[in-house]
Parts: C-alpha cells; sequence; structure tokens
C-alpha cells in the first residue's frame, strides 16, 4: 500500500494565487496542494511545473489540471499504472474525504525496485537453503539408513537368540539416530520459514 511514501508536509496555495508568486516554491516542492480556504478547505488539486507549462495563465486556479485521485488503500502497483496511464508525476491521496497527503512516481518506481530486489535476495536464499537441506538430509540420514539395511540383514543371517537381539537393539539405536537427524532438519526448515512474513 502507498501508506510509507505519502507524503504530509506538502506546501499549500491559493486558488487565486498569481502563477509568478509561486513559481519558485512548485519549483523547488515539484508540487503544490491547491485549497480554497474562504470555501471551507476546499481540495481542488494539485499544481505541478508541468501545468504551468501546459496551461500558463496568471491565476494557480487557471493553470490547475484535472488528474486522478489516490485512495489510500491502494497497492503501489496500482497507483503507478494510474500515474503512467494519466502522464503524471505526483498525485494526491485520500482516505474517504480527507486528504492524506501527495504521493510521487519516483518514490513508488524505487519502493517497488527495492522490493523486487529484496524478492530477488530471498528467491535466492530459499535456493541456497534448499541445497543446503538437500546437502544436510543426505548427509545426516545415509549413515543411519544404510547401517538400518546392514542390520537387516545381519538379522536375516543371525542364528543364536543373542545375535538377533544385538542386532535389533543396533537397529533401534539407528532409528533413533535417523529420527534425531529428521528432527534437526524439521527444526532447521521451521527456523527458516519464520523468518518470512506470514502473508
Amino acid at each position: 500500500m502507498l501508506q510509507g511514501l505519502i507524503y504530509r508536509n506538502y506546501p499549500i496555495i491559493s486558488p487565486y494565487s498569481g502563477v509568478n508568486a509561486i513559481r519558485d516554491l512548485i519549483l523547488r516542492h515539484k508540487a503544490a496542494v491547491v485549497i480554497d480556504k474562504e470555501a471551507n478547505d476546499l481540495f481542488m488539486g494539485i499544481l505541478t511545473a508541468d501545468d504551468l507549462v501546459e496551461r500558463p495563465h496568471n491565476l494557480v486556479v487557471d493553470c490547475v489540471t484535472p488528474k486522478p485521485i489516490l485512495e489510500k488503500n491502494y497497492l503501489k502497483k496500482h497507483a503507478l499504472d494510474i500515474m503512467i496511464r494519466h502522464r503524471v508525476e505526483v498525485l494526491p491521496v485520500f482516505h474517504g474525504e480527507q486528504l492524506e497527503g501527495i504521493v510521487f512516481k519516483d518514490d513508488i518506481v524505487k519502493e517497488l525496485d527495492l522490493e523486487r530486489e529484496l524478492l530477488e535476495k530471498i528467491m535466492e536464499s530459499g535456493k541456497r537453503f534448499l541445497k543446503d537441506l538437500l546437502s544436510d538430509q543426505s548427509h545426516y540420514l545415509r549413515s543411519p539408513i544404510a547401517n538400518l539395511i546392514g542390520l537387516g540383514e545381519i538379522l536375516k543371517m543371525s542364528k543364536t537368540i543373542e545375535e538377533k537381539q544385538e542386532a535389533i537393539r543396533m537397529i533401534v539405536l539407528c532409528a533413533n539416530e535417523a529420527d534425531a537427524a529428521l528432527t534437526q532438519i524439521q527444526r532447521t526448515v521451521d527456523h527458516q520459514l519464520s523468518l518470512y512474513p506470514n502473508d
């Protein structure tokens, strides 16, 4: 969502200000919110440098171009699609009827790039984890399983009760060793999964 990208400390200008008086402000801040204080703080739009070029008039109210409004709960990708489609660099963000602030396209692009990089790192980390897990599984389980197979053969060939009891005792030890290895692998998997968000 847009929550962390919303600027709440934005310049406010009157729709009846002269363009020459606010031109430097627009260039410095990239945008200003146009609010009519005389009409109960009526939001009238956002003024950008592009607006001043596209509609060169003397009063702010005549320069403001219609722009879409974003909702605070929009996904970043959805907001970026709207900005690209309407060819705007900044848009207002509302929560119901309340102006929350403004959001810049560049900030959304940077955030989405960071999220993509993070996802790539997570994927790479996951691949490494799976390789390590397979290696551990092979290392920790191969020996007890091989021993169990061998002890099964010894049990088949045992002639006396004592030999059979000893083979069974060794089989139980190997089975416990394999069970401990599986428990350790499960703990490793659970720990790794706990590092990822639930959603």
